[in-house]
């Protein structure tokens, strides 16, 4: 069934909710006690402090205004001795990840569930490490999906629809026609949506270029599932538009710009963030509980 949805946040009830003090508080905390951890283990000091946002039931943690913190994942520092990818993935960092070569450009896969492969697809200047498509790698991840992320910039000399039409087909080709494919995109890559169509692919649009006709009637046509993301400060999204898709799941942002972020408040960026990987995993939770 379809469920359309519009998360509308107001400013000044964000940086409410998102006080910082106690968050610095329980990331010092968490930060002192992995390094004790880490002096122990390795001998020096200045291993990895982490805190994770989100329920973990089974860890030891503590609540501050709907946020828990523990002590197991996301890394707040990493010292100069830890730089190499080695030491990274000891940590828990990048675990499982592979370089690979997908001939046009370079990529990584993140090794999970053979049968699913999410692909991945950057912005023009939007690469996997920014916060939008690290968090819903991690969040595919989370789903058990192996995701193949493709890495690189375009290149403006080259047509756009021709420069993601080759990264498309090179990750496809990667991944072979064995395994089930979820498409992750950002922007330009968004130019992908008439072959994800056709293909019959689900797909994670992060602010589609919605001026472009190829990829509204692209969307207009989508019978897989479909989570299209923008914001209303954005002049790549078209609020109207969307209302009317009644074939798709939609996550609109009030006052966000382009990059989900707000203009000038960085508390308000980061809940952003917060809500908009929430609407993906709840997306990628029914993706996997009913497959297409």
């Amino acid at each position: 069934m379809l469920v359309q949805r519009s998360l509308t946040l107001q400013h000044r009830a964000d940086r409410s909710d998102c006080s910082t003090a106690p968050i610095r508080k329980a990331a010092s905390a968490a930060l002192r006690s992995r390094e004790r951890q880490a002096t122990k283990r390795a001998g020096y000091a200045g291993s990895c402090a982490t805190i994770s946002i989100g329920s973990a039931p089974d860890s030891p943690s503590s609540s501050t205004r709907g946020f828990t913190f523990t002590a197991d994942s996301m890394p707040l520092r990493v010292s100069r001795r830890q730089h190499h990818a080695a030491d990274i993935d000891a940590v828990g960092m990048l675990h499982g990840m592979d370089d690979v070569d997908l001939g046009i450009c370079g990529g990584q896969y993140f090794a999970g569930d053979p049968d699913r492969v999410a692909v991945l697809l950057p912005g023009a200047r939007y690469v996997p490490a920014a916060p939008l498509l690290w968090f819903a790698r991690v969040a595919a991840q989370g789903q058990g999906w192996s995701v193949l992320q493709v890495w690189d910039q375009w290149d403006r000399s080259v047509e756009a629809e021709q420069w993601v039409a080759d990264r498309l087909e090179a990750a496809l080709n990667y991944v072979g026609d064995d395994s089930r494919v979820l498409l992750i995109t950002k922007s330009i890559t968004s130019l992908a949506l008439p072959a994800a169509v056709e293909r019959g692919l689900p797909g994670l649009w992060l602010t589609p270029l919605l001026g472009r006709e190829s990829v509204r009637a692209a969307l207009k046509a989508a019978e897989a599932p479909t989570l299209a993301v923008g914001a209303t400060a954005d002049p790549t999204w078209d609020s109207e538009f969307v209302s009317g898709l009644l074939n798709i799941e939609v996550i609109e942002i009030v006052a966000a710009d382009h990059s989900l972020q707000h203009a000038t408040d960085v508390a308000t960026s980061i809940n952003y963030l917060r809500l908009v990987t929430e609407g993906i995993q709840t997306f990628l939770g029914r993706l996997s509980e009913h497959p297409t």
